[in-house]
């Protein structure tokens, strides 16, 4: 009985081996980096409460569509909302107070803000010519001409003398 268990065991493994090989060849394990989701600065207990709360009220109402529970849930979230934004403006606000001795730092905290993405020095000359400018505008002028002219009705003018 040990032998035949044995033998299993050799094959089992032969066979794990195996197959894990034949894995990693063909799928070969990749670590990834997992970014942390790091809560904003500003989002502390207080504003925490308050957005626990103001789920609350919403799944009872939810639950019960009664007015009441509509009003307050509505009152909670506007409360909500007032606490978050008043925290993000202190955050900011200290941020800015630290940091006024260096303009580098205030620069790229204003584009943040004001979700300025793009580059400052977008080079558009790849995308347009002057030639091409100067055409576009000229079209139009004709366009508009041909249709000054095709609009005014014809004038006769019959001179006596």
């Amino acid at each position: 009985m040990s032998n035949s268990s044995e033998k299993l065991d050799d094959v089992t493994e032969t066979i794990d081996s195996l197959f894990s090989r034949t894995l990693d060849t063909v799928a070969p394990l990749r670590l990834r980096k997992i970014k942390e989701n790091s809560p904003t600065p500003w989002y502390n207990e207080h504003t925490r409460a308050l957005k626990r709360a103001a789920r609350k009220m919403e799944r009872s109402w939810r639950k019960t569509k009664l007015e009441v529970f509509r009003t307050a849930w509505w009152e909670c979230t506007l409360s909500y909302r007032k606490a978050l934004k008043l925290a993000r403006s202190d955050y900011f606000s200290t941020l800015l107070e630290e940091n006024k001795h260096n303009p580098r730092y205030l620069f790229n905290t204003v584009a943040k803000l004001t979700k300025n993405k793009e580059p400052t020095g977008t080079d558009y000359a790849h995308q347009h010519s002057s030639n091409d400018f100067m055409n576009y505008f000229t079209s139009k002028i004709d366009t508009v001409r041909d249709k000054i002219v095709t609009m005014q009705p014809s004038i006769t003018v019959s001179h006596q003398i």
